[in-house]
């Protein structure tokens, strides 16, 4: 992208889904090359997407990465839904929201932006409110996928980031997905992501102390989310043997 940017007169940024892509946001791999001008610069290098704005890409919209200019995180996210799903835009906010930044600063970006009948800015900030209202994010795309293939006329309602407490009321780890009234948790990866001694003596104390509090765990990894009815099955079987076991049977 450097040669790119170079035969613009830098007069362009990288942008859209490879800016995605230096940002190491989750779906986007290196592959496509897109940049954005100012209208009127001429660009012509094969294979690269050209967007062209009416007003220039202000300083604050402005990061340079491995000495490449491109757009910022925030103005990245506002610009995607120009160019990708409704889906692939759903894993990138949540990408976002982990890494700790702010909503705020993706809605002061697409109202900036924002212009009667765009479609982007208008979703981003439908967005924002969504997640407001919502609260916590999902702790990985994949717990999304495992969510979607677990649900079950049978089951209630999966709840996500849920916190277990003691009985003083304290937090001792906060599980994926958890059905509360049979105290199951379901952490959506497999053990065997869980590297280092270190890792896996954090795992096990969590766990140790949940489980004093009647909690049991329930692992699930890719090979769940290749085989939905199994899985589906496997936990309606679980649920009903902890509601017998608990005495809550319906």
């Amino acid at each position: 992208m450097a040669v790119v940017i170079a035969s613009s007169g830098g007069r362009a940024l990288v942008s859209h889904r490879s800016a995605a892509a230096m940002h190491s946001l989750e779906g986007f791999a290196e592959g496509i090359r897109e940049v954005i001008t100012l209208r009127g610069v001429r660009l012509r290098v094969p294979g690269v997407i050209v967007h062209q704005v009416s007003v220039a890409v202000p300083d604050e919209d402005i990061i340079v990465i491995d000495g490449i200019p491109c757009t910022t995180l925030a103005r990245t996210i506002v610009d995607l839904p120009q160019v990708v799903d409704d889906r692939t835009m759903e894993r990138a906010l949540d990408d976002f929201e982990r890494r700790g930044y702010s909503l705020t600063w993706l809605e002061q970006v697409a109202n900036r932006l924002h212009r009667p009948g765009q479609r982007g800015t208008k979703l981003i900030l439908a967005e924002v409110r969504r997640r407001r209202q919502r609260g916590r994010v999902r702790g990985s795309w994949f717990e999304k996928l495992i969510h979607e293939c677990l649900r079950s006329r049978t089951l209630p309602e999966l709840v996500q980031q849920y916190p277990i407490a003691d009985s003083t009321g304290r937090t001792i780890c906060t599980v994926d997905l958890a059905i509360p009234d049979v105290k199951l948790a379901l952490e959506c990866h497999s053990r065997a992501f869980h590297t280092g001694t270190h890792a896996e003596i954090v795992d096990q104390r969590r766990e140790n102390r949940a489980m004093l509090e009647g909690w049991q765990f329930l692992y699930l990894g890719w090979a769940d989310r290749k085989t939905p009815p199994q899985a589906r099955e496997y936990l309606e079987r679980l649920v009903a043997r902890r509601r017998l076991d608990l005495g809550t049977c319906l």
